[in-house]
């Protein structure tokens, strides 16, 4: 079977019915047209079919003059899929939009994973206090900078050694403002712990640029964590 490979945006994967049985699509590029009506954006789907069968390989076609409603971004995907199956269709090849696969392009979809924010070094809290406090010593709690844009899921990784009795609280926190966080709450017995919360959809508050620094307490007032290390990763 032949292999074609997406140059610059994403893979379209179909399985055809009829005499042509089409293995892959590969969409190249999307380009850009004059709209005639400004609440639209007008685009090109430049794209290649392999078939199997034949064998045969179309290497550049378009499915023209997309209009995408600039109201409602959210439609732009199943509209260029849809414009890509019509397109295929009249020339010979079926395809159908469940076996139409979109990847990485728009902030809809999954970007490839990022670490986009790493405290890795080890941090001994002594005598964690009741509130809040910052987990690394340096200014202002060692924010880092994450940017959100384009992005929807998160993933929170937590490595903690548990040195104490009390229910000991860790958080993300938006330096920002602090009524943004992610938090976990470390009920078990003392020892080597951690916490991921795997893939999980981004929170409202977590559009474009923050700045996110890990903070801790106890309700135990003589407990002595250790912070093993804070990472987010982002897709």
């Amino acid at each position: 079977m032949k292999k074609v490979f997406a140059l610059v945006l994403m893979v379209v994967f179909g399985i055809a019915s009829g005499a042509q049985a089409v293995t892959l699509a590969a969409v190249l590029q999307l380009g850009g047209l004059v709209s005639p009506d400004p609440a639209y954006k007008s685009v090109s789907a430049h794209y290649t079919i392999s078939d199997s069968v034949a064998p045969l390989e179309i290497p550049d076609v378009s499915a023209d003059e997309i209009m995408l409603p600039l109201a409602t971004p959210g439609t732009w995907k199943s509209l260029i899929v849809a414009a890509i199956v019509a397109d295929a269709s009249t020339r010979g090849f079926t395809l159908t939009a469940s076996n139409v696969r979109w990847i990485v392009y728009e902030a809809g979809d999954y970007k490839e994973t990022k670490l986009w924010a790493s405290w890795p070094d080890d941090a001994t809290k002594t005598n964690l206090s009741a509130s809040l406090v910052n987990v690394y010593p340096g200014l202002g709690g060692e924010q880092q900078l994450v940017d959100f844009g384009g992005y929807t899921q998160y993933r929170w990784v937590v490595y903690w050694n548990k040195v104490g009795l009390g229910t000991q609280v860790v958080q993300l926190v938006d330096a920002g403002n602090t009524a943004n966080f992610l938090t976990w709450s470390d009920t078990a017995a003392a020892g080597e712990h951690s916490n991921d919360t795997g893939w999980t959809n981004l929170a409202a508050w977590m559009a474009g640029e923050k700045l996110l620094k890990p903070m801790a307490s106890s309700t135990v007032t003589t407990d002595d964590p250790i912070c093993r290390g804070v990472y987010l990763y982002l897709r």
